[in-house]
């Protein structure tokens, strides 16, 4: 009869972390088999098998050769069992772990599992003031005094989120916890974000006390900023210095849409905005976001700009909105 035990190790090898692909020949062992004990005082022995319950492991947590492994043996046997792992938890990718067999009816042999340590990355940031529609994403307005939390999601529910580093690109604005708690301080605009294990995500926070946006240009560059119910931004260029729209923000007060500018030079920014004799400049050339128009503006509300200049330079613009 066959009885289910813990996997009870004897330590023959030191525990070594390397990768799958420098193992050696010690993982390839073919199993050795006693030739004819297959008796202990008369009572037939089969041979000891191992029987493992995990088979992954998540990145950069620890890693035991022993959890979730027992195996089954017949009465009157004593197994020995010792290990190699070949586990790196540290780096994603498939590793090995050998486990040596040896019982007293002679058994002797080498058992192979592979284990699998998952990546852990970040997919998004949950914001609780997202508002989904058919023309986009949408946000509502964060009040002035009114705290909340973002919350960062994980590609593995529960892996461990203490090295997600929260950042705000205005903190005066808005500022941002460890934990992701957000706590709106001015009106303004400010992005939020979430770095975890080499990858960024983002999400845009407007702050205002009500429809009267409380934000001023930065400069006279651009001296009045409108935006037009053809999907085009209207501006007095008061300077030779060229610009680009890194970021446009659309609100009423209570809601806003966002969206990242293109990626391109001053150059081809210029080429662009030629046609509209520098006047004008074109949304549906520029920015692919169909949530930017049209999508609950009326006349009076806001356009937002975040702009940057040939030389480097960040400047800021308010304008309105003129169906």
């Amino acid at each position: 009869m066959k009885l289910v035990k813990l996997l009870t190790l004897s330590l023959f090898f030191t525990l070594v972390g390397i990768s799958l692909g420098t193992v050696g020949n010690e993982s390839c062992q073919q199993p050795v088999y006693a030739a004819s004990v297959k008796k202990i005082n008369g009572h037939r022995i089969s041979k000891p098998r191992l029987v493992f319950k995990y088979s992954s492991v998540v990145e950069n947590t620890s890693f035991d050769p022993t959890k979730g492994v027992s195996y089954y043996r017949s009465a009157y046997d004593k197994v020995k069992i010792s290990y190699k792992s070949y586990v790196n938890s540290s780096k994603p990718g498939k590793y090995a772990v050998v486990y040596h067999v040896k019982d007293r009816a002679g058994y002797n042999f080498y058992v192979t599992h592979y284990v699998n340590v998952r990546r852990v990355y970040l997919k998004r940031v949950y914001n609780p003031n997202e508002i989904g529609s058919q023309e986009g994403t949408e946000y509502k307005v964060s009040p002035l005094g009114t705290s909340y939390k973002l919350t960062a999601e994980l590609n593995i529910k529960g892996a461990d989120q203490s090295s997600i580093k929260w950042t705000s690109s205005n903190s005066q604005v808005a500022s941002v916890s460890s934990q992701g708690q957000v706590t709106p301080k001015k009106d303004g605009i400010t992005i939020i974000s979430a770095e975890f294990n080499g990858k960024t995500v983002s999400t845009p926070v407007l702050v205002s006390e009500g429809s009267n946006i409380n934000l001023a240009n930065s400069d006279d560059i651009w001296s009045k900023v409108d935006y037009d119910s053809n999907s085009e931004i209207i501006f007095n260029q008061t300077s030779t210095l060229k610009q680009v729209i890194k970021k446009m923000w659309m609100t009423n007060g209570a809601k806003f849409t966002y969206s990242d500018g293109p990626d391109k030079t001053i150059r081809e920014e210029s080429d662009m905005t030629s046609t509209f004799d520098h006047k004008k400049y074109s949304i549906a050339n520029a920015f692919f976001a169909p949530d930017l128009d049209h999508a609950f503006f009326k006349k009076g509300d806001h356009i937002i700009l975040q702009t940057q200049d040939e030389l480097g330079n960040n400047h800021l613009y308010v304008g309105d909105y003129d169906s």
